[in-house]
């Protein structure tokens, strides 16, 4: 049934955001804002007439849109909330389909308008994103990037203001979540040997050494690499590193769900005798095969930068005009529209064309993400504005609870 409604409200959103479009194109405007997606229009109109010419009910709940095109119009559904309820007549938006495509990016880029752009949002791929990131900096225009969390998409370039955090941030904030309720507890990073899992888990031992240095309840903690397994020239398990007598905290920068399916079914026959917390990524309720009961039965910490608080009038109200709008559910796409659109507009306001150089003190507290904007340098220079927000939450009796 959502499928259905969500159809009928991209004809609602193609058709009826046309006359907006054309009114804020006949106006005279101050910030001008290109929006570069993969909508991917074609192929979305033609599932569009499918559904359209499909008598069967039954039939026609099983069209199914590309998720980027999905994602892509309620990112775009959000941020038109946004821009309707500020009604502010200094915007003139601009809307370009890339279809998922680095040749289609350049083509459109090529367009004389993109020029005369004061900001850009987009795009989602990482190749297409290192593409927009140059021509801004090129061009001395504002790259907002809500999607790639990627740390090098364009170096030296403050005009890059990377509002996905990238990976340091998720483990920074999930490094605080241990000192907040693991104190003096035992830790154990637990990498595969891919480069990718091992610079994480560098970074989290480089974070809990530092710590240590100052903390009056220091961690013990061990490094192990699964690839030898070695600790001090001995061969170990992550079984013989936990302790009896505290709590222990098993960091496994992984995103292989076959490696840790395996590595939890080993020690999961542990957690009666032994304290275990698991602490993992971002990404990993959003696996296929990973086993959800190993996840709640070690009350598995993950971090996110979405949150929608239920206590908060804003956010509800936000829920309330988005479904009155466009009569299904808003989902952290579309509350990650709405909130850089009125990040941006709200910055803009005060700081307009230089907010790039103002972003260091700029913070943004919205209805699903909140933006707290840092330069991230070398050397002397600034590479790009990094948003270090992430929130942190447990799994415990199959739900995610908030605890940073």
């Amino acid at each position: 049934m959502r499928q259905v409604v969500f159809l009928l409200s991209f004809i609602f959103c193609v058709f009826a955001a046309s006359p907006l479009a054309k009114a804020q194109e006949e106006s005279s405007k101050k910030l001008k804002v290109a929006l570069i997606l993969p909508f991917q229009t074609g192929y979305t109109s033609s599932k569009i007439g499918t559904y359209l010419s499909t008598n069967d009910i039954v039939s026609a709940n099983k069209i199914r849109l590309p998720e980027d095109s999905q994602n892509s119009l309620n990112f775009y559904q959000g941020l038109l909330l946004a821009l309707q309820e500020a009604n502010n007549e200094n915007v003139k938006l601009f809307v370009y389909d890339n279809q998922n495509s680095d040749s289609i990016t350049n083509v459109l880029l090529n367009k004389p308008e993109l020029k005369g752009m004061n900001a850009i949002i987009g795009p989602m791929t990482i190749s297409s994103a290192r593409v927009v990131a140059e021509y801004c900096k090129t061009n001395k225009i504002l790259n907002l990037q809500p999607f790639s969390p990627s740390k090098t998409l364009s170096e030296n370039n403050p005009f890059l203001i990377q509002l996905a955090p990238t990976i340091e941030v998720h483990t920074e904030q999930l490094f605080k979540a241990m000192v907040d309720s693991f104190q003096g507890g035992n830790i154990i990073i637990y990498s595969p040997p891919s480069e990718r899992s091992l610079s994480i888990a560098r970074y989290m031992d480089t974070l809990i050494k530092n710590y240590n240095k100052s903390a009056e309840k220091k961690f013990t903690f061990v490094f192990l690499n699964t690839k030898d397994m070695m600790v001090d020239g001995k061969k170990t398990t992550a079984d013989e590193q936990l302790k009896t007598n505290k709590k222990n905290v098993w960091f496994i920068p992984s995103f292989d769900e076959a490696f840790l399916n395996g590595n939890f079914r080993i020690l999961h026959s542990q957690l009666n005798a032994k304290n275990i917390t698991v602490f993992g990524m971002p990404t990993w309720l959003n696996g296929d095969i990973l086993r959800l009961d190993y996840v709640n039965d070690f009350q598995t910490h993950i971090s996110d930068p979405f949150y929608i608080d239920s206590t908060s009038s804003a956010a509800n109200d936000f829920l309330r005009n988005f479904i009155t709008t466009y009569h299904h559910t808003a989902d952290r796409y579309a509350a990650l529209g709405y909130d850089v659109f009125h990040f941006l507009d709200k910055n803009w306001k005060e700081y307009e064309a230089d907010l790039a150089n103002a972003s260091e003190s700029v913070t943004y507290h919205g209805v699903g993400y909140n933006f707290n904007l840092t330069k991230k340098m070398i050397g002397d220079n600034i590479n790009y504005f990094g948003n270090n927000q992430a929130f942190v939450f447990k799994v415990m009796d199959y739900r995610l609870t908030k605890v940073r």
